[in-house]
Protein backbone atom coordinates (compact mmCIF):
# COMPACT_ATOMS: atom_id res chain seq x y z
CA UNK A 1 0.00 0.00 0.00
CA UNK A 2 1.40 3.48 -0.87
CA UNK A 3 0.70 6.47 1.26
CA UNK A 4 -0.89 9.62 0.08
CA UNK A 5 1.11 12.49 -0.83
CA UNK A 6 1.43 15.28 2.22
CA UNK A 7 -1.43 18.02 1.80
CA UNK A 8 -0.33 20.99 0.02
CA UNK A 9 -0.83 24.75 1.59
CA UNK A 10 -1.18 24.57 5.32
CA UNK A 11 0.35 21.96 7.64
CA UNK A 12 -1.93 20.03 9.32
CA UNK A 13 -0.37 20.65 12.34
CA UNK A 14 -0.55 24.92 11.80
CA UNK A 15 3.69 24.99 11.45
CA UNK A 16 5.58 26.14 8.79
CA UNK A 17 8.20 23.54 6.92
CA UNK A 18 10.96 23.27 8.04
CA UNK A 19 13.70 25.73 6.70
CA UNK A 20 10.82 28.40 5.71
CA UNK A 21 11.18 31.86 8.49
CA UNK A 22 7.44 32.74 9.30
CA UNK A 23 8.49 36.49 10.04
CA UNK A 24 9.37 38.44 6.85
CA UNK A 25 12.91 39.86 6.78
CA UNK A 26 13.70 42.74 5.90
CA UNK A 27 16.10 42.76 2.82
CA UNK A 28 20.09 42.69 4.01
CA UNK A 29 22.46 45.42 3.31
CA UNK A 30 25.87 45.48 1.64
CA UNK A 31 28.83 44.09 3.89
CA UNK A 32 30.14 47.26 6.18
CA UNK A 33 27.09 49.42 5.34
CA UNK A 34 24.59 50.43 8.20
CA UNK A 35 21.11 48.41 8.26
CA UNK A 36 17.66 49.14 9.77
CA UNK A 37 17.67 48.59 13.29
CA UNK A 38 17.31 49.91 16.85
CA UNK A 39 20.65 51.98 16.21
CA UNK A 40 19.87 53.51 12.99
CA UNK A 41 16.68 55.58 12.30
CA UNK A 42 14.26 54.36 10.24
CA UNK A 43 11.88 55.51 7.63
CA UNK A 44 8.49 56.30 9.45
CA UNK A 45 5.08 55.76 7.64
CA UNK A 46 2.61 58.60 6.78
CA UNK A 47 -0.05 59.13 9.06
CA UNK A 48 -2.90 56.22 9.15
CA UNK A 49 -0.60 53.87 6.73
CA UNK A 50 1.12 51.04 7.99
CA UNK A 51 4.81 51.22 7.55
CA UNK A 52 6.71 48.23 4.57
CA UNK A 53 6.35 44.83 5.13
CA UNK A 54 9.40 43.61 7.13
CA UNK A 55 9.65 46.99 9.15
CA UNK A 56 7.82 47.24 13.00
CA UNK A 57 4.76 48.59 13.82
CA UNK A 58 4.40 51.81 15.55
CA UNK A 59 3.56 51.46 18.84
CA UNK A 60 -0.14 52.30 20.27
CA UNK A 61 -1.39 53.85 23.45
CA UNK A 62 -3.16 51.59 25.41
CA UNK A 63 -6.92 52.40 25.41
CA UNK A 64 -7.58 53.90 28.86
CA UNK A 65 -10.87 52.91 30.77
CA UNK A 66 -12.16 55.35 33.32
CA UNK A 67 -11.01 58.99 32.25
CA UNK A 68 -8.51 60.79 32.23
CA UNK A 69 -5.18 59.47 33.49
CA UNK A 70 -3.83 60.28 37.06
CA UNK A 71 -0.36 62.48 37.47
CA UNK A 72 2.39 60.85 39.08
CA UNK A 73 2.91 61.71 42.57
CA UNK A 74 4.68 64.62 43.49
CA UNK A 75 8.26 63.04 45.26
CA UNK A 76 9.10 63.69 48.91
CA UNK A 77 11.79 66.47 48.05
CA UNK A 78 10.27 69.56 47.15
CA UNK A 79 8.69 72.01 49.96
CA UNK A 80 4.96 72.78 49.10
CA UNK A 81 4.03 76.52 49.27
CA UNK A 82 2.20 76.27 52.74
CA UNK A 83 5.16 75.12 54.42
CA UNK A 84 7.34 77.43 52.84
CA UNK A 85 4.72 80.38 54.41
CA UNK A 86 4.64 78.54 57.53
CA UNK A 87 8.76 78.95 57.74
CA UNK A 88 8.68 82.51 57.06
CA UNK A 89 5.71 83.26 59.64
CA UNK A 90 7.62 81.48 62.22
CA UNK A 91 11.20 83.28 61.21
CA UNK A 92 8.86 86.75 61.74
CA UNK A 93 7.71 85.76 64.93
CA UNK A 94 11.28 85.17 66.02
CA UNK A 95 12.20 88.36 64.94
CA UNK A 96 9.67 89.84 66.72
CA UNK A 97 10.40 88.41 70.19
CA UNK A 98 13.95 89.65 69.76
CA UNK A 99 12.87 92.67 69.23
CA UNK A 100 10.96 93.17 72.30
CA UNK A 101 13.72 91.24 74.30
CA UNK A 102 16.00 93.92 73.32
CA UNK A 103 13.74 96.63 73.70
CA UNK A 104 13.48 95.20 77.59
CA UNK A 105 17.09 95.75 78.01
CA UNK A 106 16.06 99.43 78.56
CA UNK A 107 14.01 98.65 81.61
CA UNK A 108 14.16 100.15 85.37
CA UNK A 109 16.51 97.42 86.06
CA UNK A 110 19.49 98.67 83.86
CA UNK A 111 18.44 102.41 85.13
CA UNK A 112 21.40 104.47 87.14
CA UNK A 113 21.80 108.10 88.91
CA UNK A 114 20.82 110.77 86.40
CA UNK A 115 18.99 108.63 83.30
CA UNK A 116 15.49 109.64 82.47
CA UNK A 117 12.78 107.45 82.33
CA UNK A 118 9.22 107.15 81.28
CA UNK A 119 5.99 105.09 82.50
CA UNK A 120 4.80 102.59 79.88
CA UNK A 121 2.38 101.18 82.43
CA UNK A 122 0.13 102.94 84.90
CA UNK A 123 0.12 104.18 88.71
CA UNK A 124 -1.06 100.65 89.62
CA UNK A 125 1.10 98.71 87.57
CA UNK A 126 3.98 100.61 86.22
CA UNK A 127 6.32 99.48 83.41
CA UNK A 128 9.62 102.11 83.40
CA UNK A 129 11.77 102.65 80.59
CA UNK A 130 15.16 104.53 80.40
CA UNK A 131 14.67 107.38 77.56
CA UNK A 132 16.91 109.84 76.87
CA UNK A 133 16.44 113.02 78.63
CA UNK A 134 16.06 115.42 75.52
CA UNK A 135 12.85 114.12 74.28
CA UNK A 136 9.31 114.75 75.47
CA UNK A 137 9.02 111.41 76.41
CA UNK A 138 11.15 112.19 79.80
CA UNK A 139 8.68 112.04 82.70
CA UNK A 140 10.86 110.91 85.53
CA UNK A 141 14.79 111.58 86.38
CA UNK A 142 16.24 108.82 88.28
CA UNK A 143 17.82 110.89 91.61
CA UNK A 144 19.18 107.37 93.51
CA UNK A 145 19.58 103.51 92.69
CA UNK A 146 19.57 100.71 95.76
CA UNK A 147 19.95 97.42 94.50
CA UNK A 148 19.38 94.42 96.80
CA UNK A 149 16.54 95.97 98.67
CA UNK A 150 12.61 96.84 98.20
CA UNK A 151 12.97 99.07 101.28
CA UNK A 152 11.36 102.26 99.83
CA UNK A 153 11.97 104.39 103.27
CA UNK A 154 15.68 104.94 101.68
CA UNK A 155 14.48 107.15 99.21
CA UNK A 156 14.92 111.14 100.47
CA UNK A 157 11.40 113.11 100.88
CA UNK A 158 10.44 114.81 97.83
CA UNK A 159 11.27 111.60 95.59
CA UNK A 160 8.63 108.68 94.41
CA UNK A 161 10.04 105.50 95.45
CA UNK A 162 9.71 103.20 92.83
CA UNK A 163 10.40 99.43 93.84
CA UNK A 164 10.89 96.24 91.74
CA UNK A 165 11.47 92.23 92.37
CA UNK A 166 12.34 90.53 89.48
CA UNK A 167 12.54 86.18 90.21
CA UNK A 168 14.83 84.63 87.62
CA UNK A 169 14.92 81.05 86.70
CA UNK A 170 18.52 80.35 86.52
CA UNK A 171 20.25 83.42 88.29
CA UNK A 172 19.55 85.25 91.41
CA UNK A 173 16.90 87.26 92.53
CA UNK A 174 16.77 90.58 91.53
CA UNK A 175 15.55 93.53 93.98
CA UNK A 176 16.43 97.26 93.72
CA UNK A 177 14.56 100.60 94.64
CA UNK A 178 14.78 103.79 92.44
CA UNK A 179 13.84 107.78 93.82
CA UNK A 180 12.50 109.42 91.17
CA UNK A 181 11.81 113.25 90.88
CA UNK A 182 9.10 114.91 88.09
CA UNK A 183 11.38 115.73 85.09
CA UNK A 184 8.80 118.49 83.63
Amino acid sequence: MTMPPPPQGQNPYGQQPYGQNPYPQAPQAPYGQPRGGYGYPQQQAPYGQQPPPGYPQAPQQPYMQGGAPVPPQRSGGGRSPKTILKGIGVGICVIIAAVFWVSSWNDADTAEAGDCMKNNGNQIDPDLEVVDCGTSEAKYKVKEVHTDTTDATLCPAGTIPYTESQHRRRGSDTRFVLCLTNEK
